[in-house]
């Protein structure tokens, strides 16, 4: 008879999962509701997901910009919002550039890829909460999630030469 090897039984997916995020470059490219909408509702993962992208299934976030943005760099968190006004989050294969503006980008401890494939996870609901803001987003409560400039680049280190040496 073959070996049997023992194992952990695994816990199943859980009933909602909550990603901590916090605002991405072009926020200001939502309305305040939009921006709200995101961190208040629940989202379904869509069947479309995959290694690539973490679809989402529910409210569309509402834009306060219209029209077509320049590709730009993505990083694995970032949540994309295409013209469909869903949600997607990057995963482990996200593409390195993509054109849609990104509200949010996903706390790192919770950007991980999953374990598991993305399909284990289509029954859960999935929620954003505001790391801004510290604490989960109720509908009763007012998120702060609001666009915030990067700090300026710091002075070069290296003084220029003068004189002779």
């Amino acid at each position: 008879a073959p070996a049997r090897l023992d194992t952990a039984p695994q816990p199943g997916p859980p009933a909602e999962l909550v990603l901590r995020v916090a605002p991405g470059p072009r926020a200001d490219w939502f309305t305040a509701r939009g921006r709200y909408d995101l961190t208040a509702r629940a989202y379904r993962v869509s069947p479309a997901s995959n290694r690539i992208g973490l679809r989402t299934e529910g409210p569309a976030l509402e834009r306060a910009r219209e029209g077509e943005l320049p590709s730009e760099g993505m990083v694995l968190g970032a949540v994309q919002v295409p013209p469909d006004g869903r949600p997607v989050v990057f995963l482990a294969d996200h593409p390195t550039t993509g054109g849609y503006p990104v509200i949010a980008v996903v706390h790192p401890p919770t950007s991980r890829p999953p374990r598991r494939p993305v399909r284990a996870h289509r029954s859960a609901s999935y929620r954003w909460e505001d790391t801004e803001a510290g604490r989960e987003s109720h509908p009763t409560s007012r998120p702060r999630v609001t666009a915030q400039r990067p700090p300026p680049d710091p002075p070069s280190r290296r003084e220029p030469r003068t004189g002779t040496g």
